[in-house]
């Protein structure tokens, strides 16, 4: 298999937990570059790290216990679907395993993507300016909505914007709390 086809592969099994990822991360970005802009601070490397470390690591419990939840709700419901007597039997059963190892991996997949998107676009912030964090944040947010309107038969435009639209709230939500490190 071609690196560019097992990455879609991927992705395509990863989709959940990459958009969540990026989305927490990202939205953290422009929370705090807002603020930054703002308060005309800079922004440093150091920062970056900090801030995407918290949000990479501060979704992770929250995400981990609602998937963890979710799939062995799905796992219950299948045992009641089939008139298993006792459904634990199958909770406790490879297939009970395999929930764990799913959420740990859905877990580790978004943490990772949600540190990736804040420490990038606040990297961009420390290297340039504040507000290149922000352009950043919202060119990326564009891009993505953008793919998943293509991906999903959406209209490519109106979901970039929106999302983008979506983002530009957080970035003035972060102006006007004055959150800052």
């Amino acid at each position: 298999m071609k690196p560019m086809q097992a990455l879609a592969r991927w992705m395509s099994a990863e989709l959940f937990s990459v958009i969540i990822g990026l989305t927490d991360g990202m939205s953290t970005a422009l929370l705090l570059a807002g603020s930054q802009v703002l308060g005309h601070q800079p922004l440093d490397a150091a920062l970056a790290l900090r801030v995407a470390l918290v949000s990479g690591f501060g979704g992770a419990l929250p995400l981990l216990a609602a998937e963890y939840a979710r799939l062995r709700q799905d796992l219950s419901h299948a045992a009641r679907e089939l008139n298993l007597p006792a459904p634990q039997r199958l909770l406790r059963s490879r297939l009970g395993a395999a929930t764990v190892r799913n959420a740990l991996r859905t877990t580790a997949v978004a943490t990772a993507s949600g540190f990736t998107g804040a420490l990038v676009c606040l990297l961009i912030g420390a290297w340039t300016a504040p507000w290149a964090a922000l352009l950043a944040a919202n060119l990326a947010f564009f891009v993505m909505g953008g793919w998943l309107g293509r991906r999903f038969g959406g209209r490519p435009l109106v979901w970039g914007l929106a999302i983008a639209l979506a983002a530009d709230v957080l970035t003035v939500a972060g102006l006007f709390l004055h959150i800052s490190a």
